[in-house]
């Protein structure tokens, strides 16, 4: 993998990885070239983003994926600046593990410590009010749904909507 990012580099072609599992992986090989984060994407190019404003008052919390937050530290700090860019407030609910792991919380065996690890830290942090959660790892937004019983988005989903709201306004 890193040849192709190497590659891509050389060519001056940035790829751009939603997943931050994925982009904690490749720095912690030490692959940077070539291979941005979406949140380090957006942020360089933040004054391009217009300025919206949430239609209903409300501000969002962010749910970082665990391994992102462990490799990729930046990142929340980066997410919170894009928000603020494009005129959105976003809080960061500073949690750890969602108890997914990977396949871990899928198994069968796992699901007690799983929902367990789940409820010390993420349940918590989800109490129902006008913070709408919005979390960066597929996993997280799938624990999410399993055990709240909500259907969390991706930080730039919000961004996007509100993006298509403006243009369409303007």
């Amino acid at each position: 993998m890193r040849s192709y990012c190497d590659a891509l580099h050389c060519a001056e072609v940035t790829a751009i990885s939603v997943e931050p599992a994925v982009s904690a992986q490749f720095r912690r090989a030490g692959i940077t070239a070539g291979l941005l984060p979406l949140q380090t994407f957006l942020r360089h190019h933040q004054e391009r983003l217009p300025q919206v404003e949430a239609r209903d008052g409300r501000s969002y919390r962010l749910f970082g994926h665990c391994t992102e937050r462990a490799i990729l530290q930046a990142s929340s700090d980066e997410w919170h600046d894009v928000f603020a860019a494009a005129g959105l407030e976003l809080d960061d609910a500073g949690v750890g593990c969602c108890g997914m792991a990977g396949l871990f919380g899928h198994m069968e065996a796992n699901v007690g410590m799983s929902r367990a690890i789940f409820e010390k830290d993420w349940q918590r942090a989800l109490v129902p009010d006008k913070l709408v959660p919005l979390a960066t790892g597929f996993s997280c937004r799938d624990q999410i749904a399993r055990f709240w019983d909500a259907k969390p988005r991706h930080p730039v989903e919000v961004l996007a909507g509100h993006c298509a709201r403006r243009l369409h306004r303007d």
